[in-house]
């Protein structure tokens, strides 16, 4: 872990893409869990269902749906997934270009999955 986490800037402690994707995906599905527990029909607003996408209902789902998990144990496992994998991959990229390629490769494969259904 060490310093590929944290990096000293002058302000103070810089955090890596790789955390702060961890970071993002973490509070996203504690925020998402909560509107559910809310109400259920959240889901059409989070979630990136193909009916919806073909009436051009919430395109952003797009977007949210990469940071979406269906449970604790699925969360654990991606996070856990990215935290290794992430680490070798923005080593090699660069975390802008890592970052880019992360959100490019989960909009790719959110149209695939709709242009599959």
């Amino acid at each position: 872990m060490g310093n590929f986490y944290l990096k000293k800037n002058r302000i103070g402690f810089k955090l890596s893409a790789t955390t702060s994707l961890l970071i993002a995906n973490i509070i996203c599905f504690v925020i998402f869990s909560i509107l559910l527990l809310i109400n259920e029909n959240f889901i059409d607003y989070i979630a990136l269902k193909p009916s919806n996408i073909f009436q051009g209902k919430y395109l952003w789902t797009f977007l949210t749906s990469m940071f979406m998990h269906g449970g604790f144990f699925h969360l654990f496992a991606n996070m856990l997934s990215l935290m290794f994998v992430g680490k070798l991959v923005e080593k090699i990229l660069g975390p802008k270009r890592y970052v880019l390629f992360y959100l490019a490769s989960g909009l790719f494969a959110g149209i695939l999955f709709v242009l599959s259904s």
